[in-house]
């Protein structure tokens, strides 16, 4: 996972890719389940937090294993990640 805390878009503004994940499921799953989601996620990566668009699409395409609600959000994070930054799909 990369240092920074937010990954750069094509128009040069910086955002928060972790509060981004959060967000989007909150907003479908709640944020009990979001913050456990995720909180799994880096738990399994050894990080803290989401900080650069690569990490976005990981947990994206984790997401996409549970099925359900939980993949369709992976599969919009994994296009939130492809529309903020470069990614490691994307080469």
């Amino acid at each position: 996972m990369r240092d920074s805390h937010t990954a750069t878009a094509s128009n040069h503004e910086r955002i928060d890719v972790h509060a981004l994940a959060l967000t989007k499921l909150g907003r479908v799953l709640g944020p009990i389940r979001a913050r456990t989601l995720l909180d799994a996620f880096l738990a399994r990566q050894g990080s803290e937090r989401l900080a650069s668009a690569d990490d976005l699409e990981a947990f994206g395409r984790d997401l996409a294993t549970y099925g359900g609600s939980e993949e369709t959000l992976g599969a919009v994070l994994c296009r939130e990640a492809a529309l903020h930054g470069e990614t490691r799909g994307g080469e």
